[in-house]
């Protein structure tokens, strides 16, 4: 299993962790955690979204779906990612929880079933997107259903079963989740 794998999902400091542990560097863990900050707040900004997650996110919130974004990613990297895109306060807002607010990092259920309860939906009832094994695995571990977006072939080669597997949020059909289906422009 890769690195990347390894770190997918998963805290700054669990990440970073990893990354040391496989590539043994002369630095500390403080040290590389800063500096891959760094770097990483340089890109953020203009990483582009994932294909098809604007159409979907717009899609949940236009038809009144609770959602919630429950990331690995501490407050201030996740800030960073979406600082510049409007849509994301318009359709989230506050409905978001962070690395920092869980004590275990993916694959513990804890960030999910946070925001499970930050929506007020059981968490039976959540149906989560997933590109990494340790998220797929916390869905799964706090009872709910999983969709797996297939970013790289490893992914699905080294996940837990998900519910579902698509190459592309593009490819997801509302309606065979018992959701309202996209609108069609006519």
């Amino acid at each position: 299993m890769s690195t990347k794998l390894k770190m997918m999902g998963k805290t700054m400091k669990d990440s970073s962790s990893i990354v040391l542990k496989t590539h043994p560097m002369d630095l500390t863990l403080e040290e590389f955690m800063k500096e891959k900050s760094r770097m990483l707040f340089e890109v953020f900004p203009t990483c582009p979204e994932m294909p098809g997650a604007i159409q979907l996110i717009r899609h949940f919130h236009k038809a009144g779906i609770p959602i919630v974004v429950a990331s690995g990613s501490s407050t201030k990297s996740l800030k960073c990612k979406v600082e510049n895109r409007e849509w994301f306060k318009t359709c989230f807002g506050d409905k978001w929880v962070s690395g920092d607010h869980v004590q275990k990092s993916k694959p513990d259920p804890e960030g999910f079933l946070i925001a499970a309860s930050k929506i007020g939906v059981k968490p039976e009832n959540c149906l989560v997107f997933e590109d990494s094994p340790s998220g797929v695995q916390a869905a799964k571990n706090a009872g709910m259903k999983v969709i797996q977006i297939n970013t790289i072939q490893e992914i699905i080669e080294n996940s837990p079963k998900s519910d579902s597997l698509l190459n592309s949020l593009e490819e997801f059909v509302p309606e065979e989740w018992g959701l309202p289906p996209f609108e069609t422009n006519k």
